[in-house]
């Protein structure tokens, strides 16, 4: 067990090994641990929300009537894109992620699946497997639009029904956590975007959501395997591996790259005509996404990475920001590798887990808004934890800082625009940016630095 320190929790009457097992994220999908709901009975948890999770609720209000009531203002005054209806409702844009493949998967048992008439896929094997079961089950319009709907309804549900769970189970009442978490889902920017372009990250998500299910439970076996399922649907993910890297848990790093490696072979092997062929062509489609989107300035409105920063301040110089890249990813991950071996991995796996969720949106070249909905994991986590922590009486530093910065992260700023371009989500990556900051400057559990297998936080 670590020494006490200044941040140690010696000076509560409840034992630091109490504390150390309370439930801080013990169950994001179950509830609480033993340990954790003997906690909340002797502490007589309060019914109401942290001060901190009501100003993120009111924040997420605010901000989110702003942007719509600049949208509305822009639209009655004839005011064209993106002043008029930026993110919802724009006819033009809607469902366009998913509508937008329904030609090429029609001929999905041909050879001309992968031709290049019907412009790039950029998604991987397992994601056209992912694609095909969505138009199987009902091909046409409206059909499959409606089965992506379901399929996201159901999925959302699932997730808000558990964390009602979790709030309840921590003495929460059923008032307050019914009205906050109505108010989270309702003024979700991440989630209606994902819906309004029916894009295919839900998939990515659900994988997530297995991961932090599985890591909440301290189950690191299925934490690594659901870990492997998300990188072979996208890369991104790859940097929660840094929770594993420890020698006593370098096997689940394997296990990752096993489940990874064998997801995408054997999705390869389904999508035909042979294994090479689709393994070839989607890598033509992911690099020719890089080149139509990633180096290109007008797309500037819905990615929220670094890389769209630089963009920002290279456009003024060089409107061709394609030398930019190489260097930017060289540079992000020496800086990644540095901050990581320096100052995450002396973390509780609970910071870890939130830091790195923060860099996986955010480090990539490309990371559209669709991403922000993993980031609720780390949200979810974290809002648990001040919960638990007030029951405790414990002070957390810069708690309101970080859910007003949460809120803007997840909120349009769609009346941000200069000059007819888009800059929401560059407002978001400042966010993306206090947050990490905050979560390095003040990690969870400060006092923890070494980790064994069986620790959580």
């Amino acid at each position: 067990m670590p020494q006490e320190g200044p941040n140690q929790p010696h000076d509560h009457p409840y034992t630091y090994q109490t504390l150390r097992s309370s439930a801080v994220v013990d169950s994001f999908i179950a509830g609480v641990s033993n340990s954790g709901e003997q906690m909340l009975r002797d502490t007589k948890p309060r019914e109401s929300l942290p001060h901190a999770l009501k100003i993120f609720v009111r924040w997420s209000i605010g901000l989110t009537l702003a942007s719509w009531l600049e949208a509305i203002v822009a639209h009655l005054r004839g005011l064209p894109k993106p002043y008029s209806w930026p993110y919802y409702w724009t006819s033009g844009d809607r469902f366009f992620d998913f509508e937008g493949f329904q030609e090429r998967f029609a001929h999905f048992s041909e050879g001309t699946f992968f031709s290049h008439k019907y412009g790039p896929f950029p998604y991987p094997a397992p994601l056209v497997l992912c694609y095909r079961f969505l138009f199987a089950l009902w091909g046409q319009r409206p059909h499959s639009i409606r089965i992506f709907f379901a399929f996201c309804g159901i999925a959302f549900f699932i997730a808000i029904f558990i964390f009602y769970l979790a709030l309840r189970k921590r003495g929460i009442s059923k008032k307050n956590s019914m009205s906050f978490l109505a108010a989270t889902a309702i003024f979700s920017y991440p989630a209606y975007f994902i819906l309004q372009r029916g894009n295919i990250e839900i998939f990515v998500w659900v994988a997530m959501a297995g991961m932090a299910a599985a890591l909440s439970r301290k189950a690191l076996r299925w934490t690594a395997f659901f870990l492997g399922v998300a990188i072979a649907f996208k890369w991104y993910p790859v940097l929660f591996c840094g929770i594993f890297l420890y020698r006593d848990r370098l096997k689940y790093i394997a296990i990752s790259a096993i489940t990874a490696v064998g997801t995408t072979f054997g999705a390869a092997f389904l999508v035909g005509p042979t294994t090479l062929i689709a393994l070839k062509e989607t890598q033509i489609g992911m690099r020719l996404f890089l080149e139509f989107f990633t180096l290109h300035y007008k797309e500037l409105g819905y990615d929220h990475s670094f890389f769209a920063a630089i963009k920002v301040l290279a456009h003024a110089f060089h409107p061709n920001v394609e030398h930019l890249l190489s260097r930017y990813m060289l540079c992000a991950a020496v800086a990644a590798t540095f901050l990581y071996f320096a100052r995450i991995r002396r973390l509780s796996m609970l910071t870890q887990f939130i830091v790195l969720s923060l860099l996986a949106v955010t480090l990539p070249p490309t990371s559209y808004d669709y991403t922000l909905l993993e980031l609720y994991f780390a949200w979810g986590f974290y809002a648990l934890y001040l919960i638990d922590s007030r029951n405790l009486e414990r002070h957390i530093h810069a708690d309101a800082w970080t859910m007003f910065w949460f809120a803007m992260a997840f909120t349009p700023q769609g009346y941000v625009i200069l000059r007819g371009v888009r800059f929401g989500a560059e407002v978001r990556m400042i966010a993306l940016s206090a947050l990490l900051y905050l979560f390095l400057r003040y990690p969870l559990y400060e006092a923890i630095i070494t980790q064994t297998s069986d620790e959580l936080v």
